[in-house]
């Protein structure tokens, strides 16, 4: 999360919205931002 709060999901939850700061996350979206920013490390 943006503020670094945790928060268990299921792996059904594709979308959440973080009880603590409010930002809104799409699963699908965070991971491939994390592959690509991997990606550009290499």
């Amino acid at each position: 999360m943006v503020c670094g709060t945790k928060v268990e999901l299921k792996p059904s939850d594709r979308e959440f919205t973080c009880p603590s700061c409010g930002s809104w996350f799409n699963r699908d979206v965070a991971s491939a931002l994390v592959i690509k920013d991997s990606a550009l490390v290499i």
